[in-house]
Order: C-alpha cells, then sequence, then structure tokens
C-alpha cells in the first residue's frame, strides 16, 4: 500500500498536468468539440485522482453520521425564516461559486485567444502552465486531520501540542473553602 506522501504526490502531479492539459489544450486542438473531449478526459483525469480522498471522506461521514443527525434536527428546530435564510444563502453563496467559475474560464480563454493572435506561440499553454503550477502546490497541502476541527484551539486529544485548559472548579462541584479561595487569590 502507497504511503499517504506517495497518495498525496501523484494527486499534486496528476491535478497539475490535468489543469496544464485543460487550459493548454486550445494550442493544439481547434474545434470546439475537441477541446470539449480533451477537456472532459482531463477533468475525469483528476476526479480518478482524488478517489482515495473520497473514500476517507466517505468513511468519515459514516462515523459522523450521529452529529449530522443532531444538526439536522437542530436545523428543523428553527423557524421557517431562519431555514429560508440558510437556504438562500448557500444558494447565493453557489450561484456567485458559479458566476465566478465561468467568468473566470471565459477570461482565461480570450486572454489566450488575444494572446494567439498577437502571435504568440503556445498562447493558452502559458495560462495552463500557471494553473498547472497551482493546481500542483495546493494538491500538496495535506487535509485536516479528522476530529481537529481545523481552525486550531482545543486542545484535547486532537492536538498534543496544546494542553486542556484547567477545568473551572465550580463546574467539577468541588466545594472550596472561602479562605483557600483568598489564598489562592492572593498568590495569583
Amino acid at each position: 500500500m502507497a504511503t499517504p506522501l506517495v497518495v498525496r504526490s501523484t494527486q499534486a502531479v496528476v491535478n497539475g498536468l490535468s489543469m496544464v492539459v485543460y487550459y493548454g489544450c486550445p494550442d493544439v486542438v481547434h474545434t470546439r468539440r475537441g477541446r470539449t473531449l480533451v477537456r472532459a478526459a482531463a477533468t475525469a483525469a483528476a476526479a480518478i485522482a482524488v478517489i482515495p480522498d473520497l473514500r476517507d471522506g466517505a468513511a468519515e461521514l459514516r462515523e459522523a453520521s450521529g452529529e449530522l443527525r443532531q444538526a439536522r434536527e437542530a436545523l428543523r428546530e428553527l423557524p421557517l425564516p431562519a431555514r429560508l435564510g440558510l437556504v438562500a444563502t448557500g444558494a447565493g453563496f453557489s450561484a456567485l461559486a458559479v458566476l465566478g467559475s465561468v467568468r473566470f474560464e471565459k477570461w482565461a480563454f480570450r486572454t489566450g485567444e488575444a494572446r494567439r493572435l498577437a502571435g504568440e506561440p503556445l498562447a493558452h499553454t502559458r495560462t495552463g502552465l500557471v494553473m498547472g503550477a497551482l493546481a500542483l502546490v495546493t494538491s500538496l497541502i495535506p487535509p485536516p486531520q479528522a476530529g481537529g476541527g481545523g481552525g486550531g484551539g482545543g486542545g484535547g486529544d486532537d492536538d498534543p501540542e496544546v494542553p486542556d485548559p484547567p477545568p473551572d472548579p465550580e463546574e467539577l462541584d468541588i466545594v472550596i473553602p472561602d479562605d483557600a479561595r483568598e489564598l489562592t487569590a492572593v498568590h495569583a
């Protein structure tokens, strides 16, 4: 079995090469249909490269099904306007992401075409190399550890470098005489 570093490196190389092919194909393939087929193949290669991550993600989802049920119940308890607001916000962000992607794709193609018309050789490949390098570098970033929660802090068993904060004595139902509280306040 391959180590995580080998898998991540392979994914990074495949993603990088897929992006170079995806964005650079207009320099080699001149028909729209041909470009669509080449880009579909490049996208499929990138998708196949991340199958191990998808399997891990599916396993994590199965493990977190209880938490997902709790979240679903909490959402059902929200009033209707709040739920509609959440749906509208999600739909808005999704629409912005799609719109931004389409605009970027059109911009990248038009920029490459302008370079090609100016007589620059491999005009689209330049964009492909930049996008491929970005894909390669971002694919090398390891995913957050399962149960780590991302964003730092929290401590616990997930992050051995950050110690747990000391418990509050009042939360533990420990009776501390008033004299002891005064002593700790003086020495603190």
